[in-house]
């Protein structure tokens, strides 16, 4: 028998950008729409490295299985990182999201980061 798998329970300020604006879902490679989700967060690694200060980063869209935003640091793919919303204290575990690395590109702004949820 195969075990179904358990419905993601977003935090409530990722389920509220759920309910924003459609961004390049016309583009036909997307499997789901991005909704646009331009916020400050934060990132730290999953393993609390407690001398590892939270890198600022910017969020530009998120979909039911990810995110995407703009970092200063260049992350490498399979880097499992806890987003926290800066408006909450980076303790504060129901409102992070463990996220994974899937891609990193380089742009002027920094680097465009895609993450999917863990």
């Amino acid at each position: 028998m195969q075990q179904q798998k358990q419905p993601r329970t977003l935090p409530a300020w990722l389920q509220e950008a759920m309910e924003g604006d459609v961004t390049d879902d016309v583009l036909n490679k997307r499997s789901e729409p991005r909704h646009i989700f331009a916020s400050p967060a934060s990132l730290q690694p999953v393993d609390g490295a407690a001398a590892c200060a939270p890198t600022r980063v910017r969020i530009f869209n998120a979909s039911e299985s990810g995110v995407a935003f703009i970092c200063r640091d260049e992350l490498q793919q399979g880097d499992v990182l806890s987003l926290h919303p800066r408006h909450e204290d980076a303790s504060d575990i129901d409102a992070a999201i463990t996220v994974c690395v899937v891609h990193c590109t380089q742009t002027v702004q920094g680097y465009k980061i895609g993450c999917v949820f863990e």
